[in-house]
């Protein structure tokens, strides 16, 4: 069951990012499009959020040499020094206000008896040695949040719903947010997991993209930090 909640959220992300690099490549012969098809979907298959972050910069490094247009200038949009600063404190204060929701909803679960159980890559850093924590937090930290990025706040957000759909904002958001949590597979941070989509979703409307994958990544890295520490105590 999990494995195939892993796939399907593979392809989710992965369906924006090659519709993407495929309009970019329409006017090239069809044999082309036919390779990157095949060749994408195998790497993603075998490296997962590597390949989806790595095919994400190399068109974000095209839209900022003008090599190709960006159909937003959120995609392009720089921040400096201060920005993230501010955005990273921001980090620390959101997590600290979604782990107090989130301990009232897990009270009132745990009230109607509703099984609750980690998530599996919360399971698999509590458990895991030195290297592969490592590897695995930077597959959360950076690769995760490049991809999802890109897929919920650029492509489902902002492109579909905002631009092509034009929905009310506030409805793109909560549409977008809930896609976010749902495909976490995880009822217990369900709420965690809403708030900061919407959170990301105001990020990246008033910062732009690079702004809302410096948050997503911060919050990541927050949550690793508390399993590690949690786990030190003996908690999993």
């Amino acid at each position: 069951m999990k494995n195939t909640i892993n796939l399907i959220t593979l392809i989710i992300l992965y369906i924006p990012i090659a519709y993407t690099t495929l309009q970019i490549i329409k006017d090239k012969k069809l044999i082309y499009k036919i390779i990157y098809a095949a060749a994408s979907a195998i790497l993603v298959y075998y490296t997962n959020y590597i390949f989806l972050a790595v095919n994400i910069t190399f068109l974000l490094i095209l839209y900022k040499k003008d090599i190709i247009s960006a159909d937003t200038d959120k995609l392009t949009k720089k921040i400096g020094i201060n920005d993230i600063v501010v955005l990273t404190a921001g980090v620390l204060g959101i997590k600290i206000i979604f782990a107090l929701v989130n301990i009232v909803y897990v009270i009132i679960l745990k009230k109607f008896d509703i099984p609750l159980q980690s998530q599996e890559i919360v399971q698999q850093l509590a458990s895991s040695p030195p290297g592969l924590f490592i590897y695995l937090s930077l597959i959360i930290i950076i690769f995760a949040s490049i991809a999802e990025e890109f897929c919920f706040r650029y492509f489902v957000y902002d492109k579909v719903l905002n631009r092509y759909m034009k929905i009310n904002k506030y409805i793109c958001a909560t549409v977008s947010a809930a896609v976010f949590s749902a495909l976490h597979a995880n009822i217990a941070g369900a709420p965690t997991f809403f708030m900061l989509g919407i959170v990301l979703c105001y990020v990246y409307e008033k910062k732009g993209f690079l702004a809302s994958i410096i948050v997503h990544a911060g919050f990541n890295a927050f949550s690793i930090l508390s399993i590690l520490f949690y786990s030190k105590l003996g908690g999993f």
